[in-house]
């Protein structure tokens, strides 16, 4: 089952393979999804991003997001910008397919999308579900490339 997990104001909110997703339908069995929640109202506090092992980005846009970590301190809408898209294609490059992807209004930004493509990289790559502490080391290194 997804969960989520809290560090000061920073959310982390993971879903992996197999876990219902409150905006799919019919997710594949092998999606990963993490959502990221930072300093509410600060230009980078808020991204959705999901994938699966493969290459591409191919994501649809949906609409608004209301259960989205970000609530309404931003409207948050399904699909990826094509600045943010063209940003995460070297690191996602020939090893994931993201197909799943949320950004806020105001708290979107290119730095935000860039790390949760790094992180959605290194989960796809692993075997099983990382705990929260093993999930915020993760996000903590690859914040620190």
């Amino acid at each position: 089952m997804a969960y989520t997990t809290t560090r000061s104001s920073k959310v982390l909110r993971l879903y992996w393979r197999g876990d219902p997703l409150p905006f799919a339908t019919h997710p594949r069995v092998d999606l990963v999804v993490i959502e990221w929640s930072g300093q509410l109202g600060h230009p980078s506090s808020y991204g959705m991003l999901g994938g699966h092992a493969g290459t591409g980005v191919l994501v649809d846009e949906r609409g608004p997001w209301k259960r989205s970590l970000a609530r309404r301190a931003d409207a948050v809408e399904f699909g990826l910008p094509a600045e943010y898209s063209k940003a995460i294609q070297p690191i996602v490059a020939d090893r994931v397919r993201v197909t799943q992807a949320a950004n806020g209004a105001a708290g979107s930004s290119i730095a935000v999308f860039r790390d949760l493509a790094a992180l959605l990289v290194r989960l796809v790559d692993l075997e099983k579900r990382p705990n929260s502490d093993e999930l915020w080391a993760l996000w903590d290194d690859v914040r620190a490339l």
